[in-house]
């Protein structure tokens, strides 16, 4: 197995380094395919050779998922990209970054100077023409989130008239706008903005993830937060994602 190996790696370097000899390289795709055991195809080992190291944008400040903690990331989806990464040989760098998610997007879509991917994001099909979307491995539920001493909300019907804040740039923006137009909206600039202002009755509800709330709530010094009610949207599935000519 170990000598099978190292043919398979030659044949593939060759394929590397001739890609204009079609006929030896569709020869050792399918012999490649068919002997190789680690579940990962040609395309995928050659954009391991080409792309040995990928950076990934890290927010500073959406816990659990995401955050800095003693000058380091961390958080739930940064130990997912860890362990994949792991799994495949990847090289992963971690970029702080805190710009508006629009202009994150535009930093993978063409300049990529200073990250080339983001460490998880919402699919939606607008997004999937202008990226490479991988599989959910994230799920929570969204939920609406109004301080303790607030009237009591059961849905969002309730809010019609009233005022949210939702993060800038959040698909929760196009489907609140859409599905319900009575209710009002403001941004924030990022999640914590938002529950900052709920906490302290700036704003009369906030709609988004539970984990982030739940835990702005236990750790964040958010003591007046309190979950209310679903939002009707069921669960948000977070992907991997990357640039449009990285489907791999």
């Amino acid at each position: 197995k170990p000598i099978l190996h190292e043919v398979l790696n030659k044949g593939l370097q060759f394929v590397l380094e001739n890609e204009k000899d079609k006929i030896f390289n569709q020869w050792f795709t399918n012999i490649y395919q068919n002997i190789l055991t680690d579940n990962l195809t040609l395309q995928e080992k050659m954009f391991l050779e080409k792309q040995p190291v990928v950076r990934f944008r890290v927010r500073p400040d959406r816990p659990p998922f995401e955050f800095v903690r003693d000058g380091k990331p961390v958080g739930i989806a940064v130990d997912y990209i860890k362990q994949s990464a792991k799994n495949v040989g990847l090289k992963v760098e971690f970029v702080v970054d805190n710009r508006a998610i629009s202009d994150a997007y535009k930093e993978v879509e063409s300049i990529r100077e200073e990250f080339d991917t983001l460490s998880f994001t919402v699919k939606n099909p607008q997004r999937e023409k202008r990226f490479s979307f991988g599989v959910s491995y994230l799920s929570y539920p969204m939920m609406i989130i109004s301080h303790q001493n607030g009237p009591y909300i059961g849905a969002l019907e309730s809010l019609k008239g009233e005022t949210i804040v939702l993060e800038k740039g959040f698909l929760t923006n196009e489907w609140i706008k859409r599905d319900y137009p009575d209710i009002k909206i403001i941004n924030a600039k990022n999640t914590k903005e938002a529950l900052e202002m709920v906490n302290s009755e700036k704003v009369l509800a906030y709609v988004g993830n539970l984990g982030v709330a739940n835990y702005m709530k236990s750790f964040g010094n958010m003591d007046n937060l309190k979950i209310v009610a679903p939002s009707g949207y069921g669960n948000i599935e977070y992907n991997f994602m990357g640039p449009k000519e990285w489907p791999e």
